[in-house]
């Protein structure tokens, strides 16, 4: 676990190639640098690369959720709504932790974290949940005033109403080392919060997937509620406790018997039937597919929608037709070249986007 990030050579090689694409995502990650620092532009370059092949793989029924708290909350909703679409926002869950109270001298006290959730589609599985609605329990002391009841522990006493739907504030306890289920794992959730999680965006076999897995608490509350489900951490240690946290005892029984997986080897995408062509490869087959006849140019991609440019191929920029942020590849049946005017102005948008602004322009003059 790290909290802190710096930029190396693959977030460098990251973020120009978004830069070079016109990708949005790649302004918002470079504004954050200059608004608030290189931890910040290294750390969202981290989070995209990851999110965009979580995106690339998440069939249509399911969902994203991502936890953050106030540091890079803002900066998280900003990068999702640009890479997923802002019509796939569903919810921003607040967790609210009452049993953990860091406050300042000049703040609040910081008692609660989020979580954004976002759907792969309109189809995307969602089942309401129930919650037993809760009140402060009010007391009258000796002294005659009215105060909050709390427990041994200083805690709040709440007194259950009625069940009722449960809404966007979950009031789930943090965990600290007095807790049963605590493995001394940085930023451990607690089960009662991943379990929420899974039963509401997900059905019984379905494949549930935290590539962020630490001490296991997602395939835990997953094996609980009869899902599938894979984890993943490049923490050694995250390895040492995830045998622990599955091979405890469950109701009397082993809640994971088999060994779990660790190793060293780099995954390969198995997707991937033919060699992937270069870039060069691409722009060159591009380019004879738009050749203008019997010339060394080759019209821009938009000419039928009002762009009039034809261009030499040294002018001509490759353009993903559904753009890398969606999980679009730079593959021949997914690019196409545009002038250097027409890529801008479609950034990460489709070519209706496009055509409109084009009309605008011709309006205009």
């Amino acid at each position: 676990f790290k909290d802190t990030f710096t930029l190396d050579d693959l977030d460098e090689t990251i973020l120009k190639r978004l830069l070079e694409d016109g990708v949005p995502v790649g302004y918002l990650i470079t504004a954050a640098g200059a608004s608030v620092g290189p931890g910040t532009q290294a750390y969202l370059t981290f989070i995209y690369e990851r999110l965009a092949e979580l995106w690339r793989i998440l069939k249509p029924t399911g969902s994203i959720w991502l936890h953050c708290d106030s540091t890079e909350g803002a900066w998280l909703r900003a990068l999702m709504d640009l890479m997923f679409g802002r019509e796939q926002f569903r919810n921003e869950i607040v967790w609210h932790y009452h049993n953990k109270l860091a406050a300042g001298r000049h703040i609040f006290a910081k008692n609660f974290d989020k979580l954004l959730f976002y759907a792969k589609s309109p189809n995307a599985t969602f089942h309401p949940l129930q919650e037993k609605a809760e009140r402060q329990v009010i007391r009258e002391s000796s002294d005659g005033i009215l105060r909050n009841k709390r427990d041994e522990d200083g805690n709040l006493v709440y007194e259950v109403i009625e069940d009722h739907e449960m809404g966007a504030v979950w009031r789930i306890p943090m965990l600290v080392p007095a807790s049963k289920e605590w493995m001394d794992w940085d930023t451990q959730k607690p089960l009662a919060l991943l379990e929420r999680i899974i039963a509401s965006c997900s059905n019984e076999g379905d494949m549930v997937l935290d590539p962020f897995c630490g001490c296991a608490t997602a395939c835990v509350a997953a094996e609980r509620l009869q899902r599938q489900w894979i984890g993943m951490d490049r923490s050694p240690r995250a390895g040492i406790l995830v045998r622990k946290r599955l091979r405890e005892q469950d109701e009397g029984i082993a809640l994971w018997a088999q060994d779990v997986l660790v190793t060293r080897d780099v995954p390969q995408r198995t997707d991937l039937t033919e060699p992937v062509p270069t870039k060069a490869e691409i722009k060159q087959a591009l380019f004879e597919r738009q050749r203008v006849a019997e010339t060394d140019l080759a019209a821009c991609a938009a000419v039928e929608i009002g762009c009039k440019h034809q261009l030499p191929i040294e002018l001509l920029e490759i353009d993903r037709i559904r753009p890398g942020s969606k999980g679009g590849e730079y593959m021949l049946d997914n690019t196409q070249l545009l002038c250097g005017r027409c890529n801008r102005t479609k950034g990460n948008r489709d070519m209706r986007y496009l055509a409109g602004r084009l009309q605008d322009a011709a309006t205009v003059v």
